[in-house]
């Protein structure tokens, strides 16, 4: 009988233990959706001008694979439809629609960067001035201008993505979303194009990808500690039963991670591997700058788009830790009930 309570224990623990492994690599996933490589923030909002200049600067140099920005501000407008009228926070931009707001669109789709009349609203924000999801289509007025919804993308706040087109001037926006670009999305070349296409040095510079880094790693740490897990049991098994076996097995393994060595380190974001793995200056100062560029965003985090990404990485840490401590004590229960099974046999011999 105790046998099988220790069975339905472990079937019930790894069973959530799975369903915190898929819950943490969809955090994963939605980091990368919510946190954008480079973020350009400015307490005082960019011209309409200098924006346009920055597009005609990065049209220009095209061919030397600069970077591409688009521009994003919150706000509040009044939006009135036939049924109802509500003042809510918005989302002014002008470009890619997915670097202001990375919302997961139910109907619709989010207006072109070509598009100055067209909006998106949040599920929300439909019901309240529709009294239904699905408005694609369907005309309101925002601050006494006509505009059509494109767009309904999931979301339980009032929210409405307002669109600029590339060439209108007439809006001021205080982020910057770069995206494009050739090799590596280093601080210092986004940097040199805030510098050169004419924005200014920004005041707040954040990195995505480390954040982006840092959730994958979560993710795959109850995984990690599973295989580590694994192997040693291996090898302790194969230790007792021949050490040819053994010596085997470990050279295998050290040749398998040798081979392996070299993708997993193309995989790794450039700002964790310095030109030299000897740089022993990089890795002592890396925390360091993981712990800054996080101060960083938390410092520059005070729009709806950054509370809803810090939401999403807190989710993903307390996942994380649960799934490693239920992750540690089915490892070390299984390890205890293997030793006593052992002892077990043993006394049964004797």
């Amino acid at each position: 009988m105790k046998r099988y309570k220790a069975l339905i224990l472990d079937i019930l623990l790894i069973t959530v233990l799975c369903i915190l492994v898929w819950a943490g690599y969809s955090c994963k996933k939605e980091v990368s959706r919510w946190f954008t490589p480079i973020s350009l923030r400015y307490t005082v909002p960019i011209s309409g001008e200098k924006a346009y200049a920055a597009r005609l600067y990065s049209v220009k140099n095209s061919d030397d694979g600069v970077f591409w920005p688009s521009f994003w501000q919150e706000g509040e407008a009044t939006l009135s439809s036939e049924w109802s009228s509500v003042k809510t926070d918005c989302v002014f931009y002008s470009g890619d629609a997915s670097l202001a707001w990375p919302g997961q669109y139910l109907y619709g789709c989010a207006p072109g960067s070509a598009d100055s009349a067209g909006c998106a609203l949040s599920e929300a924000l439909a019901f309240k001035l529709f009294a239904q999801a699905d408005v694609v289509g369907k005309a309101l007025e925002i601050d006494s201008e006509t505009y059509i919804v494109r767009g309904v993308f999931n979301g339980d706040m009032f929210l409405a993505l307002l669109s600029y087109g590339i060439e209108d001037k007439s809006a001021s926006f205080e982020t910057i979303e770069l995206s494009g670009g050739t090799g590596t999305a280093l601080r210092d070349s986004a940097e040199a194009y805030a510098a050169a296409s004419g924005l200014g040095n920004p005041d707040n510079l954040m990195m995505g990808e480390a954040l982006e880094s840092i959730a994958g790693i979560l993710a795959a740490l109850p995984i990690v500690i599973t295989a580590v897990f694994a192997f040693f049991q291996l090898f302790k098994l194969l230790h007792k039963q021949s050490m040819l076996i053994y010596n085997t097995a470990v050279f295998l393994v050290f040749l398998f991670f040798a081979l392996l060595l070299p993708r997993f380190v193309e995989a790794l974001p450039a700002w964790f591997v310095p030109n030299r793995l000897s740089d022993l200056s990089h890795w002592t100062s890396l925390p360091a700058s993981v712990s800054n560029n996080f101060r960083t965003f938390l410092a520059a985090a005070r729009s709806k788009r950054d509370i809803e990404g810090l939401t999403i990485i807190i989710k993903q840490i307390v996942l994380s830790f649960t799934a490693c401590l239920i992750t540690i004590f089915v490892c070390m229960n299984r390890s205890t009930r293997t030793s006593e099974n052992l002892d077990r046999v043993k006394k049964l011999r004797f």
